[in-house]
C-alpha cells in the first residue's frame, strides 16, 4: 500500500511538472520557464528571441527558423505538428495552455 501511495505521489508531481505553464507579463501563457522580453514587446520562455524573415520575433532555441505550411515562421526544432487550432508549431505533439492556446511539445 505504501508503494502504491508513493507511485501515485511521484506520478502526480511529475505530471504537474510536465504540464506546467508560465504566465508572462503580456498576459499570455508560455511553456514553463523564465519570461524573456523580445524587442517587439512579446515574451517567450525560450532561451532568446530571433527575428524571422517576415519581421516577426519567434522563440529561438539555437537553430534557424522555418516556414510552416500555414505561412508562419516557427523555430526549427527538427519536427512540427498541426494542432487543433489549425496552426503548425515546433514539436511532436500539441499542448493546450490554460488560456486556450496551443503550443508544440517534444
Amino acid at each position: 500500500m505504501k508503494t502504491l501511495f508513493w507511485l501515485l505521489t511521484v506520478a502526480l508531481l511529475f505530471g504537474a511538472e510536465a504540464n506546467a505553464a508560465t504566465l508572462c507579463p503580456d498576459g499570455r501563457y508560455h511553456a514553463d520557464g523564465v519570461c524573456k522580453l523580445c524587442p517587439d514587446g512579446s515574451y517567450t520562455t525560450a532561451p532568446r528571441c530571433a527575428l524571422a524573415p517576415d519581421g516577426n520575433y519567434v522563440p529561438d532555441y539555437g537553430r534557424e527558423t522555418r516556414l510552416a505550411p500555414d505561412g508562419r515562421y516557427i523555430p526549427e526544432t527538427g519536427s512540427m505538428v498541426l494542432c487543433p487550432d489549425g496552426n503548425y508549431y515546433p514539436g511532436r505533439s500539441c499542448r493546450l495552455l490554460p488560456d486556450g492556446r496551443y503550443i508544440g511539445v517534444r
